[in-house]
């Protein structure tokens, strides 16, 4: 995503009808590990996405994905899965040993789209706690 992209995001509109200002995604990208990503169709903004680089107290990295959102009417058309791939390559070649995730197992589509973009699924009997 790039400063020009900032002001064509005032068009995208995520399933949750979440919207985001142009302040917001400003400083979003002014934020040293975080890092953000759009898929565009004819010069309109139709996916978005964001994540953070994760460095160990060793060196190494690792990219966690926390976000991708199709537009409604471009969802199963390949833009997310051509999405996750391209950040699947950012991270890599950002140095990056591993790139992960976390979805719900009822999420049919985003499963099959992370697999068709090549994630491998741990069965694991590890659970996501949220702390507010």
């Amino acid at each position: 995503m790039t400063e020009a992209d900032v002001f064509a995001m005032g068009q995208f509109v995520d399933d949750c009808q979440t919207a985001y200002t142009v302040t917001e995604l400003t400083a979003f990208l002014h934020e040293k590990n975080a890092f953000a990503f759009v898929a565009v169709e004819q010069a309109v903004i139709v996916g978005f996405a964001y994540g953070y680089m994760l460095i160990k107290p060793d060196g190494r990295k690792a990219f966690y994905l926390h976000a991708i959102d199709i537009m409604k009417e471009y969802q199963g058309k390949g833009y997310g899965c051509g999405l996750v791939e391209y950040i699947n390559r950012f991270s890599r070649q950002s140095g990056c040993e591993k790139m992960f995730l976390i979805t719900g197992a009822d999420n049919a589509a985003a499963n099959r789209c992370y697999e068709k973009a090549g994630g491998k699924c741990r069965a694991t009997p590890d659970r996501v706690y949220n702390f507010y």
